[in-house]
C-alpha cells in the first residue's frame, strides 16, 4: 500500500517524464520533502529498464540464430536432390571436371593433405583396385543427415556406409566435402 501512495503523489506526471528529469528539477517541482522519494523511484525505474534491456539483448542473438539455422536447413533440403543427382551422374561418368566443381578447396581426403585434384588422381591411379567401383557403390546406397555435425551449424550428410560426407556451405551450395576419417 505504501508503494501505491508513492506513485499517487506523482499523479499527472508520467514515470518516464520523471525518469528523464535531473534531480535539481525534481526538487523544484515537488519540493524537498518528495526529493528523496523521487530519487529512489528514479533509481528503481532505471534499474528495471537496465535489467529488461539486458535480457532483451541476450535473447535477440538466439532468436536470429534459430531463424538463420532453420532457413539454412530449408534451403539445404530443397537443393539436396538436384545436387545429388548431378553428383552421382558425375561419379558414374568419372567426370573429373564436374566433380572438381562440386568439391571445395578444403576437401578432406581422410588425412593425407591432398587437394581435390590430387585425390581424384589417386582414385584414377587405383582404379584397378576398384576405387571408382567402391565410390559408385557407396554413393548408390544414398545418404543420411548427420545430426551431430549438422548441429554445429553446417548441414551435413554422410553416405550410409559412413565413408564420405557432404556439406551445405555459407554460399548456399552443397559440396562433396571429404572422406570420413577413422
Amino acid at each position: 500500500m505504501m508503494q501505491n501512495h508513492r506513485y499517487n503523489r506523482l499523479s499527472g506526471t508520467s514515470l518516464l517524464a520523471v525518469n528523464q528529469l535531473p534531480s535539481d528539477k525534481l526538487s523544484d517541482i515537488y519540493g524537498n520533502k518528495c526529493h528523496l522519494e523521487l530519487t529512489i523511484l528514479k533509481e528503481e525505474i532505471m534499474k528495471t529498464v537496465r535489467v529488461f534491456s539486458l535480457g532483451l539483448l541476450l535473447l535477440i542473438p538466439f532468436a536470429a540464430f534459430a531463424q538463420t539455422s532453420r532457413a539454412t536447413n530449408v534451403a539445404a533440403n530443397r537443393s539436396w536432390q538436384a545436387f545429388y543427382r548431378q553428383f552421382t551422374l558425375a561419379i558414374n561418368m568419372k567426370d573429373r571436371v564436374a566433380l572438381l566443381k562440386m568439391m571445395p578447396d578444403d576437401f578432406f581426403d581422410g588425412g593425407g593433405g591432398s587437394t581435390p585434384s590430387e585425390w581424384l588422381q589417386f582414385i584414377d591411379e587405383n582404379e584397378a583396385n576398384g576405387s571408382w567401383k567402391d565410390l559408385r557403390r557407396s554413393f548408390a546406397q544414398g545418404t543420411v543427415i548427420n545430426r551431430n555435425w549438422s548441429s554445429k551449424g553446417t548441414p551435413t550428410r554422410v553416405t550410409k556406409n559412413n565413408g564420405y560426407y557432404f556439406e551445405f556451405r555459407k554460399d548456399q551450395k552443397w559440396y562433396f566435402a571429404g572422406v570420413v576419417g577413422d
